[in-house]
């Protein structure tokens, strides 16, 4: 098995936003609503969004690759943040 951490391709837009789809629901809070947390994927980890990201040079967007298969990403904004109360 050959693991590798590398920044993610443009082509790579639409596998990003499949493995958004299924973690990041994960990683909310119990009381958000399935619309609430839906809403946000569509708008922030869409593939048209991770386009965004991909091409946006204050953005890092790393993938972990496990013999050559997406598994995960990381997303890293670079600056200040866009939304000073986040």
């Amino acid at each position: 098995m050959v693991t590798t951490v590398r920044p993610a391709r443009e082509q790579e837009a639409q596998a990003l936003h499949e493995i958004a789809a299924i973690t990041f629901p994960l990683a909310c809070p119990a009381h958000l609503s399935a619309e609430a947390i839906g809403d946000f994927i569509a708008e922030h980890l869409s593939v048209d969004a991770f386009r965004a990201h991909l091409a946006n040079p204050d953005h890092a967007v790393l993938v972990a690759v496990v013999d050559d298969r997406l598994l995960g990403y990381a997303l890293v904004k670079l600056g200040p943040p866009e939304d000073p109360d986040v």
